[in-house]
């Protein structure tokens, strides 16, 4: 966002109902996330990314979307056929992420 690269962005991915016409239209939802070792109660703190768990990722996710505005685009899938038809919102607010959570989200996409 304005030229600056994230550390981290998250991306909640929506696909329309088998009821729609064009059932391959896509909505990605991206979070941005900078390091800030000082942060305290982020998302990060209710998501431990070394067991499988179940969560509520409406409520969990709804303060990092609901009160800032969105930015929209429309584009594909960041992967190879980048053919899809994808929706593109990303929150226009960074939010905080500490380098030890950074580091553990890396390992745990890393050791797979």
């Amino acid at each position: 966002m304005d030229g600056a690269a994230s550390a981290l962005e998250l991306h909640i991915v929506h696909k329309l109902h088998n009821l729609f016409v064009n059932k391959d239209t896509y909505a990605v939802v991206g979070i941005l996330f900078d390091v800030d070792d000082n942060s305290v109660g982020n998302l990060f703190d209710q998501i431990d990314f070394t067991t499988t768990q179940t969560k509520n990722f409406g409520l969990l996710l709804s303060p990092y979307l609901l009160p800032y505005p969105l930015l929209h685009y429309k584009g594909s899938f960041t992967t190879p056929n980048c053919d899809e038809i994808v929706n593109w919102f990303v929150v226009e607010r960074k939010f905080s992420i500490r380098s030890s959570q950074l580091l553990n989200i890396a390992a745990a996409i890393n050791s797979n």
